[in-house]
């Protein structure tokens, strides 16, 4: 099962798409969406075969899957989670799978995993508001500076 997930940034407020591979051809995709990136999709793929999917919004930051998932060769069970948090400027946001995953001959084993991660905002869009929001840069910062410093200790040694 994969570790780590990869992200598509799409640049500005626009949404933001994860996917998270649990094998080679089973996937979370999550999409990230909203002015303050607080929803969330998630997609459960078979291939290209869209298996499950939920949506997650602030004010209901969890989906649960009804049913068992048959997935080749795992089994994602009936009651397995996805939870959302929502970005501050203080924590990222994620969402997080967690249920019980079977991998035949193997018993049913907890699974719990990051699928997708993201800032408030991206550097992206970061530097598209800081461009968009200045004229022409700083002109002159502080003026003159500082020419005497203290005048506390600059006299002549006695």
């Amino acid at each position: 099962m994969s570790t780590n997930a990869s992200a598509l940034l799409l640049g500005g407020a626009g949404p933001l798409s994860f996917t998270y591979w649990i094998t080679p051809s089973v996937s979370v995709v999550t999409s990230v969406f909203g002015d303050a990136r607080d929803n969330a999709s998630v997609t459960i793929m078979n291939g290209s075969a869209t298996v499950w999917s939920g949506t997650m919004i602030h004010n209901t930051p969890a989906v649960t899957v009804l049913y068992d998932l048959f997935l080749g060769s795992i089994i994602i069970a009936k009651g397995t989670g996805f939870f959302l948090t929502i970005p501050t400027q203080m924590q990222p946001g994620n969402v997080i799978m967690s249920g019980q995953v079977t991998s035949p001959p193997n018993p049913q084993q907890p699974f719990t995993a990051q699928v997708a991660s993201w800032p408030l905002t991206s550097t992206l869009t970061s530097a598209i508001k800081s461009f968009s929001g200045s004229k022409g840069g700083s002109k002159g910062g502080s003026k003159g500076g500082s020419k005497g410093g203290s005048k506390k200790g600059s006299g002549k040694k006695k």
